[in-house]
C-alpha cells in the first residue's frame, strides 16, 4: 500500500476516533458530569468507582485508536502539502492527551474520594477544552479525508 494510502487511511480512522470521543465528551461534560452534583454522598465513591470503571471501557479503544492513527497520519507525511495537517494533527493530539491526563485524570482521582465542587467545577471546564481538540481534530482528519477524496480520479 502506498504511502499516500496509508495517510488517508490513518485520517479516516483518526476522523471516525476522534469524532467519537468528541461526542462522548460532550456528551459527559454536558449531562453526565453535572450530575455528579445530584449523587448522595453516601453512594459517591461506589458510583465514582462505577463511571470511571464504564467511561474506561468506552473511551479506551478509540483513544488508542486515535493515538496510532495519529502517529500513523503524521509519519506517512509525504508532501510539503500535508505539512498544515500534521501540524494541526500533532497540536490537537498533544492537547487532547494532555489535557486529560494532566487535568482530566488527577480531579478524578481527587474526586474519587469524596464529592468536591472545588474539584468537579474544574473538571467540566477543562472537559470544555478537551472536547473543542476533539472537535477541531475531527475537523482536520475529515477536511483531510474529503480534500484528497476530491483528488483520486
Amino acid at each position: 500500500m502506498s504511502a499516500e494510502k496509508i495517510q488517508l487511511v490513518s485520517a479516516l480512522l483518526l476522523a471516525i476516533s476522534c469524532s467519537f470521543m468528541t461526542a462522548v465528551s460532550m456528551v459527559v461534560g454536558m449531562l453526565h458530569y453535572p450530575t455528579f452534583r445530584e449523587v448522595s454522598s453516601n453512594n459517591w465513591c461506589l458510583f465514582h468507582k462505577s463511571h470511571c470503571q464504564k467511561m474506561g471501557y468506552i473511551v479506551i479503544f478509540p483513544m488508542l485508536l486515535q493515538l496510532a492513527s495519529s502517529i500513523t497520519f503524521s509519519i506517512t507525511n509525504v508532501d510539503q502539502t500535508s505539512t498544515q495537517w500534521h501540524w494541526i494533527n500533532v497540536v490537537c493530539l498533544i492537547f487532547s492527551f494532555g489535557f486529560t491526563f494532566a487535568f482530566s485524570a488527577p480531579l478524578h482521582s481527587k474526586l474519587s474520594n469524596s464529592f468536591n465542587s472545588e474539584n468537579l467545577n474544574p473538571l467540566i471546564k477543562t472537559n470544555i477544552i478537551r472536547t473543542t481538540f476533539w472537535f477541531i481534530h475531527s475537523l482536520m482528519a475529515i477536511s483531510f479525508v474529503l480534500s484528497q477524496m476530491l483528488l483520486i480520479k
